[in-house]
């Protein structure tokens, strides 16, 4: 079932009420972190952590060890599903900077992502431009426009967007990063244009050698493959984009190789 902790003192309590003082609430400063849990287990957990913490210092918190958990004091998931684990502005004013965060957690039961849907692809949404946001590459709590992006696409019968910028440079896409396969080199857009730094982007960087790099909307012209990575479903082939189909067969390499490393995570 659904479950939500605060962790505080060096532990988790079940906690489901966030205060209306807190300025994540009042102005959206947060940041969270998505991670898979399969059958209880927290997939990726240090990386998960490691990559929390950097965005939490870039963004300017102050973390202690009696606020923010380790690797192996995760709060205690039952099943497979999604945690995300958030990093919230308490009480403040408006200019006051960002402080000792009040670390939070949600655990949502989700199946995994059929295994037919990998092989199928994701149809996507031909470019929506997106404004850069503050601390580009960083996961903020105001997700707003991808959503609404998300749904224009869904609403034409995609199941994803790419999201480029106002300078057309490609972002990523609505609810992961994307990569795009060009003269046989995976390719992504760097954070500064709107990637986010996620454990399974990196995963596919260190796994094929991949470039991350500044790409103009145009670079989806002569991609030949393109994929889709979140923690969620992980590594997801795109069958077609916009009006052309493309190719799969790299993607669906990458897909099945993360899907048995996290079948042989202990």
């Amino acid at each position: 079932m659904t479950a939500a902790w605060l962790f505080e003192d060096g532990g988790w309590k079940c906690s489901q009420e966030v205060p209306m003082t807190s300025r994540a609430l009042r102005y959206g400063m947060g940041l969270f972190e998505t991670c898979l849990v399969v059958e209880g287990r927290v997939i990726d957990a240090a990386p998960h952590l490691d990559s929390l913490r950097a965005a939490a210092t870039q963004a300017g918190f102050e973390l202690s060890e009696s606020t923010t958990p380790g690797a192996s004091s995760l709060p205690p998931c039952v099943g497979t599903g999604i945690l995300r684990l958030f990093l919230l502005a308490t009480s403040g004013g408006p200019g006051s900077p960002p402080g000792l965060p009040e670390c939070r957690a949600l655990f949502e039961p989700r199946p995994l992502t059929d295994p037919a849907k990998y092989r199928s692809g994701f149809v996507v949404h031909p470019p929506i431009v997106s404004a850069r946001t503050f601390h580009p590459g960083l996961k903020l709590l105001s997700y707003w426009s991808n959503l609404d992006a998300l749904a224009r696409a869904r609403q034409a019968g995609c199941d994803e967007a790419v999201l480029v910028n106002t300078e057309e440079q490609i972002a990523g896409a609505c609810l992961g990063n994307l990569f795009l396969l060009i003269n046989g080199k995976w390719r992504t857009p760097l954070p500064a244009d709107g990637a986010r730094a996620g454990v399974v982007r990196g995963w596919v960087l260190e796994q094929t050698g991949g470039l991350a790099e500044t790409l103009h909307a145009d670079s989806l012209r002569i991609a030949t493959e393109a994929i889709i990575t979140n923690s969620g479903h992980g590594i997801m082939p795109v069958a077609r984009l916009g009006d052309r189909p493309l190719e799969m067969s790299e993607g669906l390499f990458l897909s099945e190789t993360w899907l048995r490393q996290i079948a042989g995570v202990s």
